[in-house]
């Protein structure tokens, strides 16, 4: 997985980079709040650590312009605060839209928990995002078999599409869980085997 690192100071970015890839992550760095926007606004990158300082884009810019994106997934923003920041400053940044906050400097036992919590509620929404798909799949199945299909009245055979037809033991196990084992019916049985029972019965 990639972390987004956005620290104006090259210092501090070389530190907070190196930290990050320590804990196991790839990093992709930024120097400016406007090109942090750009990166988490293609939708690849899922986590980002931004300074509460940036040119161009502050950190809580940054938070307010993504929450007014519209993304399956939504990026999970960390932002980094000086200690100068006071708990009113902290507030502000989780009403903008931040999702956690740590105090710098950075700190590898702190900054790699903060990721950890990070990465697993992106995979439960990855997770989620799957079993929704997986929901509205099986839901256009189930429309499609509850609507009408052509049936042919002499062979039974259902129309799968403009040019091919089916079974419709064939279709309903190609669209449903549906498993079958093949019987005769009463009239069936009668119909085509009739004679023999007779015949048989007559014999006993």
């Amino acid at each position: 997985m990639e972390i987004l690192a956005v620290e104006d100071d090259i210092l501090s970015r070389k530190i907070l980079r190196a930290i990050i890839e320590k804990i196991g992550y790839n990093v992709v760095a930024s120097d400016t709040g406007t090109e942090a926007l750009k990166i988490l606004g293609g939708g690849y990158i899922k986590i980002a650590v931004i300074d509460w300082n940036l040119p161009g884009l502050s950190g809580i810019e940054i938070c307010r312009k993504i929450r007014e994106m519209d993304f399956k997934i939504p990026p999970y923003i960390i932002i980094a605060t000086s200690a100068n920041n006071t708990k009113d400053n902290v507030i502000e940044a989780l009403r903008a839209g931040a999702n956690d906050y740590f105090e710098k400097p950075y700190s590898l036992e702190e900054l790699k928990a903060t990721l950890k919590i990070a990465e697993k509620i992106i995979s439960l929404q990855l997770d989620l995002e799957d079993r929704i798909r997986e929901l509205e799949r099986a839901l256009d199945e189930i429309k499609m078999l509850r609507g009408i299909l052509p049936i042919c009245m002499k062979c039974g055979k259902i129309r799968a599409d403009r040019e091919s037809w089916e079974k419709i033991d064939e279709y309903l196990s190609k669209h449903t869980d549906v498993k079958f084992t093949h019987g005769l019916c009463p009239e069936c049985l009668e119909g085509n085997y009739g004679d023999m029972l007779h015949n048989k019965k007559a014999d006993l």
